[in-house]
């Protein structure tokens, strides 16, 4: 069974195999889908497991939570806008692309730190129970619901509309 650092590095590889492809290789709806899906589940299921783990047992108050908080915001917000995109306006898509590569690229660095510390804290079977109910919340939203197997546009707009708790929306309201 995989650790938690072990599955988060793979969903990083994933996100990243996925964004090269738009960038290196092709603009078509199908890979866009594929990257804005990959990404919004690997930040969901960072923000219902890994981000309060990482709270309680690393981060303890710090302004790293608020930090993961805005990031989350900041990178969703940004999909959303990816995904309404025409792809024929090329210029506009890949800028609106780029700007999230800039707030992800940092934050997957972090949290790959913390994940370290994270580690430490935990015994393997701990780390891999973590794993486990990271992947199930993939696995949910994993789903297809499209009739062709892929990824439907009304299913990753679902994903990135999933609002936050309340906790959580309080954080996002303090001043920076």
């Amino acid at each position: 069974m995989p650790t938690i650092s072990e599955v988060i590095k793979d969903d990083y590889a994933r996100i990243k195999d996925a964004y090269r492809r738009i960038v290196n290789l092709s603009h078509e709806d199908g890979e866009t889908n594929n990257f804005i899906w990959s990404l919004a589940c690997y930040l969901l299921a960072e923000e219902l497991l890994v981000t309060p783990t990482i709270k309680e047992r690393v981060v303890k108050g710090s302004k790293t939570e608020e930090r993961f908080c805005r990031d989350f915001m900041s990178i969703i917000e940004k999909l959303q806008r990816l995904q309404a995109f025409d792809q024929i306006d090329e210029e506009s898509f890949m800028a609106s692309l780029s700007a999230i590569w800039v707030d992800l690229e940092p934050h997957m660095e972090e949290v790959s730190t913390c994940l370290l510390k994270l580690e430490k804290t935990f015994t393997k079977s701990d780390s891999e129970a973590l794993a486990a109910k990271y992947l199930e919340v993939q696995r949910q939203m994993g789903i297809r619901y499209a009739d062709n197997g892929a990824t439907s546009r009304q299913s990753i707009t679902t994903i990135l509309e999933t609002p936050l708790d309340n906790h959580r929306t309080e954080l996002l309201a303090k001043p920076v």
